[in-house]
């Protein structure tokens, strides 16, 4: 499927989700997005696909989880997650935003056959250099790592004021390192 295609087809079951999602559309939406990495790639297989994702998914939630940390949270109380063995319920809420930007580029890095299995200490080095990648928020450009933070402080700032509008988002921005000024 075209990658056009596949946007037009998330989109339309994006519109589809309701509250509880008692239809699943959230889970047949993962399946379709991660038609990315070829047809028939899944979540549960162990490959180099894989290895690389989860490697970066928890550099994010480590990242994630320090953010939240250094504001005061406890990174167990999630608000959608609540597992209770789970000590990274809310880290694991705040991923979302944060993790099409580790899904690009594990692709880019597929793309130009870079991907190894088992992960070599090179290729976790790679998938780290993904905090200073750059990220757009509020209308800014910022490193993933200092976006993480800002991310972190709306949430305090919405909370307070008691206004959901003040809570901020990333906007997800093509592959580039984030260059200081």
């Amino acid at each position: 499927m075209r990658r056009a295609d596949l946007a037009k087809k998330l989109q339309g079951i994006a519109q589809r989700v309701k509250s509880g999602d008692q239809d699943n559309a959230e889970a047949y939406a993962a399946q379709c997005y991660f038609q990315i990495f070829g047809k028939g790639f899944h979540r549960a297989q162990e490959n180099a696909i894989n290895a690389h994702l989860n490697y970066a998914y928890s550099v994010l939630r480590s990242a994630i989880a320090r953010a939240l940390t250094l504001y005061g949270w406890l990174p167990a109380w999630g608000i959608f997650h609540k597992s209770e063995v789970n000590p990274y319920n809310l880290a694991d809420d705040f991923i979302e935003p944060f993790r099409p930007l580790a899904d690009l580029l594990v692709w880019q890095l597929g793309q130009d056959n870079q991907l190894t299995h088992p992960l070599t200490p090179h290729a976790k080095q790679r998938l780290i250099k993904l905090l200073h990648y750059q990220i757009q928020f509020n209308g800014q450009v910022f490193s993933l790592l200092a976006a993480i933070d800002r991310t972190v402080g709306s949430l305090q700032t919405a909370l307070v004021s008691k206004n959901a509008d003040l809570l901020k988002l990333p906007e997800i921005l093509p592959l580039k390192e984030h260059q200081y000024e």
